[in-house]
């Protein structure tokens, strides 16, 4: 998660406590209920926006599993 890293470095203070709490609010999300967030891609995957930050994650349904593949931001 080197880039998520990066990014939030990279922004102003109000903007970093934003995402953070972006970001917490997706873990919470993908723990309950991870098949009901985003949009889905070639399976097992799904990706997810949250404002400017793409999240592209993996979801084995079988072991209860979900993995944040990539982060990509779309930012200026």
């Amino acid at each position: 998660m080197d880039v998520l890293v990066d990014v939030v470095v990279s922004l102003d203070l109000a903007t970093q406590d934003q995402l953070t709490t972006a970001v917490e609010a997706l873990n919470r999300r993908l723990a309950r209920r991870p098949l009901d967030e985003g949009e889905a891609r070639n399976s097992p995957f799904r990706l997810t926006f949250l404002g400017s930050l793409g999240v592209l994650f993996r979801v084995d349904t079988g072991d209860r599993l979900v993995q944040v593949t990539e982060v990509k931001w779309h930012g200026l």
